[in-house]
């Protein structure tokens, strides 16, 4: 029989104390404190959205989608579009 075992986490921890904390001063303190383990913690926060276009006109040449985006791909994407005549 398998024990699942919770992870101990400081920052809901402190989260949680923070939201029943009537003084203000205090309830600072712990969000500032949680707000310091994720900024640790945290590989990389995203603070906008990606967007990825694409193309689908039979006559557009020259395109090339990528999963990273069709403004940053060297040598394809929009850079390298045009519509034939």
């Amino acid at each position: 029989m398998a024990v699942c075992v919770p992870l101990f986490n400081p920052t809901d921890q402190l989260v949680e104390e923070a939201k029943r904390t009537l003084d203000p001063a205090r309830r600072k303190e712990l969000y500032t404190a949680a707000w310091n383990i994720v900024n640790v913690e945290l590989p990389h926060f995203h603070l906008h959205e990606v967007v990825i276009t694409s193309a689908a006109v039979k006559a557009l040449r020259g395109y090339q989608p990528n999963g990273v985006g069709a403004l940053t791909y060297r040598g394809g994407g929009i850079r390298t579009a045009y519509i034939a005549a």
